[in-house]
């Protein structure tokens, strides 16, 4: 096990051909931005806190989805700095993650498991923010 990210051994990630979220943990934490499903304090993530455009104005800050990386669910933010804008639009009106978009959640939170990092941005961190914000 890692004692950087407390997940596991980066040298045991192992690329898959097929990337699919086992899980989309954000669904039942609407309303709870406090907290993710494994009790780990949530902040304001890589793109800092949007409002949802369906309706609901509920801020969304992570919307994070479980995959499984060598046996273990591991939650990644979908929200990640290497969306597009239309990509990042299709999140925010409540729309599910498109393959693409599960991709790049994918592959930016095992790359940053392979840096020794969380897959989500940490306090002590520098705040990426888009250029356009």
């Amino acid at each position: 096990m890692s004692s950087a990210t407390g997940l596991f051994d980066v040298n045991e990630i192992v690329p898959t051909d097929i990337i699919a979220p086992v899980s989309t943990t954000i669904k039942n934490k609407w309303g709870k931005n406090g907290t993710r499903n494994d009790g780990t304090k949530k902040g304001t993530g890589f793109l800092g806190v949007r409002k949802m455009t369906d309706g609901s104005n509920r801020d969304m800050t992570e919307f994070a989805y479980g995959f499984e990386v060598n046996g273990k669910e591991v939650e990644m933010p979908a929200l990640i700095p290497t969306l597009t804008d239309d990509e990042l639009n299709h999140l925010l009106s409540g729309k599910k993650a498109t393959p693409e978009i599960l991709r790049k959640a994918y592959e930016h939170g095992v790359g940053r498991i392979k840096e020794g990092k969380n897959p989500f941005i940490q306090d002590d961190e520098y705040l990426f923010r888009r250029k356009d914000d």
